[in-house]
């Protein structure tokens, strides 16, 4: 299986974001809230979405979907079930993935 790799989820902004979005694409499952994600930065809620917003372009939100569509989107191509791919990559349901999924790749 192949899949185009436009909307793939880039890194951008400064250093501490970089960091944080690195650590995201490795642990795709964990919890990526706006709380946990600011504490690994050091930075209020509020200013870590601000700042991810204007730096990054979107919000940590819609950043880490597409982060974990990319992470599925490997996954897949390895051959892996789509059940444990979708859990493995943070989408609690195998259809929430497929959908989400389907619409990045036809992007």
């Amino acid at each position: 299986m192949q899949f185009s790799r436009k909307g793939d989820a880039a890194m951008a902004g400064r250093s501490a974001l970089q960091q944080v979005q690195r650590w995201v694409a490795a642990n795709p499952v964990a919890d990526h809230s706006v709380m946990h994600l600011a504490e690994r930065t050091g930075l209020s809620p509020r200013h870590f979405a601000r700042l991810f917003r204007h730096e990054v372009g979107t919000t940590p939100a819609a950043w880490v979907e597409q982060a974990r569509v990319s992470a599925t989107r490997r996954l897949l191509e390895s051959s892996q079930a789509p059940k444990q791919v979708a859990a493995r990559c943070g989408f609690a349901e195998g259809r929430h993935a497929a959908a989400r999924f389907s619409c990045a790749a036809s992007a």
